[in-house]
């Protein structure tokens, strides 16, 4: 529901901006109209309300099952308009929802290492998120989100969107499981890519 999603922004927009100091960098790479895959390195829980502070598109998140079937949350994230994933299954009946999602006009977020870093660094991503942009022929926004390892009152996060990739760009064949590879690594490597600048222009300032 998007009142929801955009009641519940707004409020825990307020409270990440009095907690911490949030940098938001490329923001007018992210296409106003039209449905693509955002995605981005996983760092903490609430890495989606930092994506969205970048945007006023409704963006529906990919959610471990496990969060959307808890008796006391899963209404929340449900109302969120979360895609519910089983991990590592693979299912072709979520991949279609989520490329539904995209075919609609909605952005698609989505997180290819599957889990949190915690600021740790980068993992290793998944191809799921380049099924999903088979499916539905849809771009993909590369973003990469930098937070300290033991985040504390005031520290600073850095959020950054990168160029859109077009769909053409990844030359994905289905048939061939190599080139989802070859496209996942892609779009990692922008977002590797964003991750060095960021570390370069944190040793300028410092």
């Amino acid at each position: 529901m998007k009142w929801f999603y955009n009641f519940i922004k707004f409020f825990v927009s307020l409270y990440i901006h009095f907690m911490y100091k949030v940098k938001l960098e490329g923001c007018e790479n992210i296409p106003r109209q039209g449905g693509f895959v955002m995605a981005s390195n996983h760092v903490y829980a609430f890495d989606p309300i930092l994506l969205a502070l970048g945007t006023k598109r409704y963006i529906r998140f990919l959610t471990k099952a496990e969060l959307c079937k808890n008796k006391k949350w899963g209404w929340f994230f449900k109302a969120l308009g979360s895609v519910s994933i089983d991990r590592g299954k693979g299912d072709m009946d979520i991949m279609k929802i989520c490329a539904q999602v995209i075919e609609e006009g909605d952005v698609l977020g989505i997180f290819p290492e599957g889990t949190r870093s915690r600021g740790s660094g980068l993992l290793r991503p998944k191809s799921g998120m380049s099924v999903i942009a088979k499916m539905a022929q849809a771009d993909i926004l590369p973003c990469f989100i930098k937070a300290p390892a033991n985040i504390r009152f005031r520290d600073s996060i850095a959020v950054k969107f990168g160029e859109i990739i077009p769909y053409e760009s990844l030359s994905i064949d289905i048939s061939k499981p190599g080139s989802l590879k070859l496209a996942t690594r892609m779009v990692w490597s922008k977002i590797e890519s964003m991750s060095e600048e960021t570390e370069r222009a944190d040793e300028d300032r410092n």
